[in-house]
């Protein structure tokens, strides 16, 4: 009866380890399209960022609370 038992386990195991039928996705093909996904808006965004420093956007980030605070 065990040996039944494990033969039968042996034999679910073989099966669900078969392999991939073709035109099913796996976790590879998914890193493929996310990989350079990430990477380009990553990129992106450190451009956006370095343009938003070079055109002064974070140069004096403690007057202008003060000046709200100011009478005129």
């Amino acid at each position: 009866m065990i040996a039944a038992l494990l033969a039968r386990a042996a034999g679910a195991a073989a099966e669900s380890a078969a392999p991939e039928p073709a035109g099913t996705s796996s976790a590879v093909d998914a890193l493929v399209f996310l990989l350079p996904a990430a990477l380009a808006l990553g990129g992106l965004f450190l451009w956006l960022f370095l343009r938003a420093v070079k055109a002064g956007q974070f140069d004096d980030l403690d007057d202008p609370p003060r000046r709200i605070l100011e009478d005129d």
